[in-house]
């Protein structure tokens, strides 16, 4: 035996020196610097058998097995994955086997997939070890079984015969985020570009669905009576061939009935019936506006009370109620529609409408504050078996009030004192409001001053009834709190009446 044999040395590695291949040598009979090449046996497993120079295993090198340098049955494919070795390739490996190989293998050898005969493919044995499957199964690559044409040949009709250079439905799969070009059958012109997974997943023909505008879907060719409306130069360079009828964008439009029959509207709108907002009173223009329709009545448009609106900008059959103003007398003001005013003429209706004056008719409602039951319209009595005009008449008094206006009353005043004699005799109390300069008749009398001022004349005329009747306490207080406050305080009353004879009168113009 040598000095310092392998044995005695390396006495671990001398346990795996082989038992059987290496005839009469033994560890004992060589060192470990020895260039001799032998068999040794790991004790992981039986088939662990390996020749190696001993000099390579003093110095570190171990079981190749184990490190799958080496291929034996026990770290095969074949026996460490089965599963895996069953989707080995039948024919397309040549000699190679399942059994030839390690599972960490870095060679790319072909498999098949038992779901499909055209499921064949190659791949690394290391990644098919680590849990990468069939890359058909996963649309990683396409064959016929999984392809575009097998699986949705509906929507393969519609794949462009042209666009798709050399590419067909037989080369793509369904949930490819691949685009491609696409024909509905529809019209020639329904071509249109999109994703062969968004197409898959339901996504159809964006022309059909009025996302895309060809010709054949334009308002162009649905609606060419629209797109003769389509003002001219308005839209920059937008056409009607570029927009759908169901676009939600506001364009510019013009009617053919005049030139200033211009506006703005969604597209929509127009499709589904909508027509000139100048022809229908929406939009205000010069031809279609009050001034221009009925000139007289714009005359008489209050030329203060109605902020920045004027005639020039409001429709002359508009229900906006507005100020007007009488062009013979400063103080015939009212609030109406200017609808009742066109559809009745263009009179004042302090002037026309109502037997009573501008004067009575605050007095009348400024007395509706206190006592409720007064008829604006005046009150009719029979006197000397004549039925006669009493101006304003407080029922719960049993009280005529008689307002003369100068004007018509300058030279009536013996005619005035035979009627007052008349209410007199029949029973009834007697008030009568004399404007300036016309003088006092009876001691009762009010005198109305120049300039007319509604609220001190009704101030004045309460006054007198304090001092003609006694009356509920109630009724005391209210005329007294009237009293002190200051300007008319029934003006909407007032308002209100005027436009409602107004609008009476309206109706009975268009009733005919």
């Amino acid at each position: 035996m040598p000095k310092s044999s392998f044995a005695e040395t390396h006495p671990n590695l001398a346990k795996q020196w082989h038992p059987t291949l290496n005839g009469d040598l033994t560890p004992s009979d060589i060192t470990k610097g020895s260039n001799k090449k032998v068999w040794w046996k790991c004790p992981k497993g039986d088939d662990h058998e390996w020749e190696a120079i001993i000099n390579s295993r003093s110095k570190g090198r171990g079981c190749p097995i184990c490190t799958n340098q080496k291929v034996v049955l026990s770290n095969c494919l074949a026996t460490l994955n089965p599963e895996l070795a069953e989707q080995w390739h039948p024919s397309k490996n040549g000699i190679l086997t399942p059994y030839q190989i390690v599972p960490g293998s870095n060679k790319k050898v072909w498999w098949k997939c038992p779901k499909g005969d055209d499921h064949e493919w190659e791949a690394i044995i290391v990644s098919r070890s680590e849990g990468s499957g069939c890359v058909v199964c996963l649309n990683q690559k396409i064959v016929s079984s999984n392809c575009l044409a097998t699986l949705n040949p509906e929507l393969a009709e519609q794949w462009h015969p042209t666009k798709n250079q050399n590419i067909t439905p037989f080369q793509v799969g369904l949930g490819s985020h691949k685009k491609a070009w696409w024909k509905c059958p529809k019209a020639d012109d329904h071509e249109w570009k999109a994703s062969i997974s968004s197409r898959n997943y339901g996504n159809g023909c964006p022309v059909c669905a009025s996302r895309k505008v060809v010709l054949s879907n334009s308002l162009k060719i649905l609606h060419p009576e629209l797109a003769d409306e389509w003002h001219p130069s308005l839209n920059k360079d937008l056409k009607p061939n570029q927009v759908t009828p169901f676009s939600n964008k506001k364009v510019w439009w013009k009617c053919p009935k005049g030139d200033d029959h211009e506006w703005e509207a969604v597209i929509a709108s127009r499709s589904e019936g909508s027509g000139c907002a100048v022809c229908d009173g929406k939009k205000i223009v010069l031809s279609n506006c009050l001034a221009t329709l009925n000139s007289k009545l714009a005359e008489q448009w209050h030329p203060s009370k109605n902020g920045s609106l004027t005639p020039y900008n409001i429709a002359i059959n508009s229900n906006k109620k507005v100020w007007w103003k009488c062009n013979k007398f400063d103080d015939h003001v009212w609030y109406t529609t200017i609808s009742n005013r066109s559809g009745r003429g263009d009179s004042c209706p302090f002037c026309s409408l109502t037997p009573q004056s501008k004067q009575e008719l605050i007095i009348t409602f400024e007395l509706k504050k206190i006592f409720k039951n007064i008829n604006p319209k005046g009150h009719k009595a029979r006197l000397n078996d004549k039925l006669r005009s009493i101006d304003i008449f407080i029922s719960e008094l049993n009280l005529a009030i008689e307002f003369d206006g100068s004007y018509w009353h300058k030279d009536s005043r013996a005619k005035d004192k035979i009627k007052s004699e008349i209410l007199l005799k029949e029973g009834f109390r007697l008030i009568r409001i004399r404007e300036e300069p016309l003088k006092k008749i009876f001691d009762t009398d009010v005198i109305s001053k120049q300039p007319y001022n509604g609220k001190q004349v009704t101030n004045d005329l309460l006054s007198v009834i304090l001092s003609m009747y006694d009356l509920e306490d109630k009724t005391v207080s209210k005329i007294k709190e009237y009293q002190l406050k200051y300007g008319l305080q029934n003006e909407k009353g007032l308002d209100r009446y005027i436009d409602k004879i107004l609008t009476e009168k309206a109706a009975k113009s268009r009733s005919k």
